[in-house]
């Protein structure tokens, strides 16, 4: 029991560790669990930043929303685990396999004769067996079967009471031809974890671009609010200098002509 349990556990070691894998590999998209959640704004002062017309933003706030807020990143990324729960299958062929079976009975018969040792003669029968197969990724085939038949009586003739009978069968086959090799039997694997690389690198390509859209829409609305804001200030200058140049025109300082390229420039802006 000891060698089955250990067997058991060393063919559910290598599924137990992709799981945890898969489990990291997604931990890592999933922002409720990654980012500690941040207080929420109160309404109030939400309405009151809607009405200055200035809401803050980060561009970790902009990719956050865009990565929570996308359909296909909600649907895409459950596409690793998806395809590793579906490359699970293949390893079935080659998971170990125990049997236990057990068949108990009672047979009486009243006696005819004095040689039976019994005025009723009574047996009671144990049939129990054991067995354990796997197939290696080699081709080759493993199999123990293990049996113990038991049988007492109330027979006062009898030598033995109980009686015990055992056997143990052992067989290793080996595909010669069709089915040998490791490759032939493990190639269903192989395919399925390179599909699931693929599925991998697809989902982190689709984030990755998302993420890079995010952090170029967001520094282009921060060049384009710098840039109304550095031609604000150079309104500010032109008008400053047209009302400077007025002031000369009307002390005669300045031709009428100055004043006129001034407002042109101003109508630039």
């Amino acid at each position: 029991m000891i060698i089955c349990a250990l067997l058991i556990l060393s063919s559910a070691a290598p599924a137990l560790a992709y799981s945890n894998w898969v489990e990291d590999f997604l931990r890592r998209y999933d922002l409720s669990k990654s980012e500690p959640a941040r207080p929420g704004q109160s309404a109030a002062d939400l309405a009151q930043l809607l009405q200055t017309g200035v809401v803050p933003i980060t561009m970790n706030d902009v990719v956050n929303m865009i990565v929570e807020n996308n359909l296909d990143v909600r649907w895409n990324r459950m596409n690793p685990r998806s395809t590793y729960l579906q490359s699970l299958v293949f390893y079935r062929a080659l998971q170990p396999s125990i049997t236990f079976s057990g068949l108990v009975g009672r047979n009486t018969i009243l006696s005819t004769t004095q040689l039976n040792g019994a005025t009723a003669s009574s047996q009671l029968t144990g049939n129990y067996s054991a067995g354990f197969s796997q197939l290696l990724p080699t081709g080759t085939s493993l199999a123990v079967t293990a049996t113990m038949n038991r049988l007492s009586s109330n027979s006062i003739l009898s030598t033995f009471n109980p009686s015990y009978t055992g056997r143990i069968v052992y067989a290793v086959g080996q595909h010669l031809l069709q089915n040998r090799g490791r490759l032939v039997n493990t190639y269903q694997i192989l395919e399925g974890l390179n599909s699931e690389k693929m599925s991998e690198s697809q989902f982190e390509t689709q984030l990755m671009t998302l993420v890079q859209t995010a952090q170029k829409a967001y520094w282009d609305l921060t060049f384009a609010n710098e840039d109304l804001n550095v031609k604000g200030r150079a309104l500010e200058v032109a008008q400053g200098t047209l009302d400077e140049n007025k002031l000369k025109v009307e002390i005669g300082t300045l031709a009428p002509i100055d004043l006129v390229q001034t407002e042109a420039e101003i109508a630039t802006w």
